[in-house]
């Protein structure tokens, strides 16, 4: 925050504006000036009728209470910026004294995430960045060449993170930036045991992977992660075992593998319970450790702290996950409930039946849906309701998998008939 004052900054930038490209490069309004707005406006009306700025000489006759001492200064630039930062100093100072009295109550914590979320509205509303798009065009050539060479590069041959789903894979085009991805289904499905494997494929490439669930504890993810990193890596764990404590765990190599394995690339946040974790928390969460990718198991359960109705805090949730996915361009897997209305566990449920509204498909760029097999416990239809571009990929895949050692194997529909299970290997 600059020592300058509001009178001194916004008396610059009005004094500097000599031209409409001058007056372009501010981006607020007249009615966000502490001081001079009025003269602001002033020009933006003389503009408006004669297509011309008016002169240093007619401000200062118009309007003498203008800082002199500012009209030497030519960088229309540095005073917008100070303006800014200004600006957001001042409303962020006016939502924190608006909440003090709620921090000191009965629920701070509450308070706390009311703050974080008003700040963070400020941020968005003094930093927006408009960007023509001519102004990008080198930029997005030399972004394509570092697509071509990062696919020539990579030993997998694809772009983005490699998923669990050799449908997916195979286009080479994986998890990418900016995207968000759902996945939803009826209880006891397999919901969070593919969010557990969907972070673990991650892992295995080395992607710094945040992985919260609003289902399980963090020691329980541990157990799963380890069962399905481990199968990754070549080791098998049976879930059962670590989970039971029961004997027959080869303890060695269990402890080779918690070697070998990078723990600084899983996060796994210990929140305070689901009251506290909200998009708010999530988002303040991305910032902090910017991981590569982030999992969200059980989205269905995050809190939101409005008296709104349940359909539109869903909207704002699943809004503000396609958002974090965009502003800090990551990809964004996360999992929820499909409705009382999907009552078949062997038929998958249909867009129209996600629990609390169908926001989060709206949201998605592609969303899965998965149901059971009648025929067999151990396979699972995976269903792609919607794809906002690769025509490619197929209406459905089966999986087999065992949940024990969080093994995956992706079948095509010959595969099925012809009982031939091959692996996905990562």
């Amino acid at each position: 925050m600059s020592n300058l004052s509001y009178s001194y900054v916004e008396s610059g930038i009005v004094l500097n504006i000599s031209s409409y490209a001058d007056l372009k490069k501010i981006n607020v309004s007249p009615k966000q000036f502490a001081v001079f707005g009025e003269a602001l406006q002033f020009i933006l009306t003389e503009i408006d009728d004669t297509r011309t700025v008016p002169s240093r000489s007619v401000l200062l006759a118009k309007y003498p209470e203008l800082d002199k001492s500012a009209a030497d200064a030519a960088d229309v630039g540095f005073f917008s910026a100070q303006l800014k930062q200004q600006l957001m100093y001042r409303t962020a100072v006016a939502a924190a004294s608006e909440l003090v009295p709620q921090i000191k109550g009965d629920n701070p914590q509450l308070a706390v995430e009311k703050l974080i979320q008003e700040l963070e509205a400020v941020t968005a509303t003094v930093d927006e960045d408009i960007e023509l798009y001519d102004s990008g065009s080198l930029q997005r050539l030399e972004e394509y060449a570092e697509r071509l060479a990062q696919r020539k590069d990579r030993s997998l041959g694809m772009l983005g993170i490699p998923t669990p789903f050799k449908t997916l894979n195979r286009l080479g085009v994986g998890w990418m930036p900016g995207e968000l991805y759902s996945l939803f289904a009826r209880p006891t499905v397999g919901k969070s045991f593919m969010s557990v494997k969907v972070a673990a494929v991650a892992l295995k490439q080395g992607y710094k992977t945040l992985l919260i669930s609003t289902e399980m504890p963090v020691k329980a993810m541990s157990m799963r992660m380890d069962a399905f990193l481990g199968k990754l890596m070549g080791y098998e764990f049976s879930l059962t075992k670590l989970r039971r404590g029961e004997e027959g765990l080869d303890v060695v190599a269990y402890e080779k593998f918690l070697t070998e394995m990078n723990s600084n690339n899983l996060l796994f946040p210990h929140h305070l319970g689901f009251d506290a974790l909200n998009i708010s928390t999530i988002r303040n969460l991305v910032r902090k450790y910017s991981p590569d990718i982030l999992v969200v198991d059980g989205v269905y359960l995050l809190s939101d702290d409005s008296n709104r109705a349940k359909w539109e805090q869903n909207d704002n949730l699943f809004k503000g996950l396609k958002n974090i996915a965009m502003a800090h361009e990551i990809p964004v897997f996360c999992t929820t409930q499909a409705g009382r209305e999907a009552v078949d566990l062997f038929k998958p449920p249909k867009l129209n039946q996600v629990a609390n509204g169908d926001a989060l498909v709206r949201a998605s760029d592609i969303a899965f849906a998965m149901s059971k097999v009648e025929e067999d416990d151990n396979l699972r239809f995976l269903y792609y309701m919607k794809q906002r571009d690769d025509a490619e990929i197929k209406d459905r895949s089966i999986m087999k998998w065992n949940v024990d050692v969080g093994d995956v194997q992706e079948l095509m529909q010959e595969d099925l008939q012809k009982e031939v299970f091959t692996n996905v290997n990562f």
